[in-house]
């Protein structure tokens, strides 16, 4: 849909309730709005008691918790994580809009579960940066699963690079991952 208008929340809540989309500039004066009455009242309240924006939730460490969880539910010391870092598609998103660039991002996904196992977890960090989890699973076994594969969405072949993170000891922390994923410059 876009953006809905100001961050804070309620102008998203309201969205969601009347189908009204709400620029930045009329959160602040709800008159330009031209909701009904009761609308404007409650709209009024809301903006009185709500002086603060809801925090911004932490994409990276939701992925690092999501990520120790599913590392502490494998029950195994082996595990690989690869990591396909995709050629940049902003000139075709930009071009093709919101709905094909999601098409695109879907087929990507779609690809790399193809070679997954049911219990293998996919993490997309953007629409350049995808993960792969595998427990319970050795490096060269991982490697030859992704050895050969070509993304093909429609007549247009994404280019990538792919790197193997193996690790052999439980991990508690997410600091050795980044390291490592630091140091694997592509």
């Amino acid at each position: 849909m876009g953006r809905v208008g100001a961050h804070d929340g309620f102008s998203f809540l309201l969205f969601s309730y009347t189908g009204y989309k709400i620029a930045p500039e009329q959160v602040d004066k709800p008159e330009k709005i031209g909701f009904s009455q009761g609308i404007r009242s409650i709209f009024l309240k809301e903006m009185e008691t709500t002086n603060q924006r809801p925090p911004i939730p932490d994409v990276f460490e939701e992925f690092t918790n999501q990520f120790l969880r599913d590392v502490k539910n494998s029950l195994s010391t082996e595990m690989v994580l690869t990591h396909f870092y995709f050629q940049d598609l902003s000139q075709y998103f930009k071009l093709l809009g919101e709905q094909k660039s999601g098409e695109i991002l879907e087929e990507l996904k779609s690809v790399i579960q193809a070679h997954l196992r049911p219990y293998d977890k996919l993490y997309v960090l953007n629409s350049r940066s995808f993960l792969t989890f595998c427990p319970d699973c050795r490096l060269d076994i991982v490697k030859s699963r992704f050895d050969e594969v070509i993304f093909q969405v429609n007549h247009l072949i994404i280019d990538y690079e792919i790197k193997f993170l193996e690790f052999t000891e439980p991990l508690d922390s997410f600091q050795p991952v980044y390291e490592k994923l630091l140091k694997a410059h592509f």
